[in-house]
């Protein structure tokens, strides 16, 4: 539910700097109602398989190798009985066509992108490879809990969002850099009006000046208000994220593979170098992986 109100909250602060755009172009309330159908699209687009493939290759996703293929798949399908023996078949039957990629990426690790897929790097398939697939079953199942929850398909509803969002508040930001320019250089011409005597050059240059004051108080308070949103943003996904990231571990607990995710962690807690200050913390996308670790035994005791 936290996901979901913080994902509404961010699409609304996304749209906002759009809908302004809108006025400007349209009358109102078309500019309105344009940016909002704008922005449901590009949700509905950020969910599509289109921007799955697109999210796939950004990422460095590809096809898995005949031997990557059957090491994954034997580990997967047992990942997916224990889901239909614990959530029912129907729901085995849908994480049965997930798809299964590979990244080269040397870090062990795994992730799930959009709604239907699922990256596994080759640094856990090296690292998993002597103990017959017991771990990449316990991070495998932790992924699943990402799908099952809809956190990735979230996640690129935001991200995309997000991109509109930003590109709207540049956009602004070139129009009122523009107006400034255009502003000086009419007060410049005011004032040497104004020099010459003439009542219009005054008039011009008072015109002028709180026009050039308008658009310098608009370009602050995008700034502000850009930056404003973008670090609340931020922050609230991330710690979204974290706690999608205990559920995600409860998931794979409650379907039986509690113990192996717990012993991958144990292998890659040395990798989880403390933040140095409050924004690394803020700012962090995982959980401290020792807080992980305790919470999976907590609930397995």
């Amino acid at each position: 539910m936290a996901g979901f109100l913080i994902l509404c909250a961010c699409l609304f602060l996304d749209w906002f700097p759009l809908a302004v755009l809108g006025l400007i172009c349209f009358d109102y309330p078309n500019g309105l109602i344009y940016t909002a159908l704008l922005m449901i699209a590009a949700g509905i687009f950020a969910i599509s398989p289109v921007n799955e493939k697109i999210g796939r290759a950004v990422l460095g996703c590809r096809p898995a190798t005949t031997e990557e293929r059957k090491k994954i798949t034997v580990v997967w399908n047992s990942v997916v009985a224990a889901i239909g023996q614990a959530l029912g078949s129907s729901t085995g039957e849908r994480f049965a066509s997930v798809k299964l990629f590979v990244s080269d990426e040397k870090l062990p690790n795994a992730f799930a992108v959009g709604r239907n897929t699922i990256c596994v790097t080759r640094g856990l398939l090296s690292l998993t490879g002597h103990s017959l697939g017991a771990d990449m079953a316990g991070v495998l199942a932790h992924e699943a809990g990402h799908l099952h929850f809809g956190d990735s398909g979230r996640l690129a509803v935001a991200l995309t969002a997000n991109r509109l969002g930003v590109a709207s508040y540049r956009i602004l930001d070139f129009w009122s850099r523009i107006c400034e320019a255009f502003g000086r250089g009419a007060l410049q011409s005011g004032r040497m009006l104004a020099v010459s005597g003439g009542i219009a050059g005054v008039f011009i240059t008072l015109v002028v000046m709180l026009a050039v004051l308008v658009a310098n108080v608009f370009n602050l308070a995008m700034k502000v208000f850009s930056f404003t949103f973008q670090v609340a943003a931020n922050v609230s996904l991330r710690a979204v994220g974290r706690n999608e990231e205990f559920r995600a571990d409860l998931f794979a607990r409650n379907i039986g593979f509690g113990p192996q995710l717990a012993k991958f962690l144990r292998q890659i807690e040395a990798l989880d170098a403390a933040p140095k200050d409050i924004w690394a913390v803020l700012y962090r996308t995982h959980p401290p992986t020792a807080t992980r670790i305790d919470r999976l035994l907590q609930d397995a005791s």
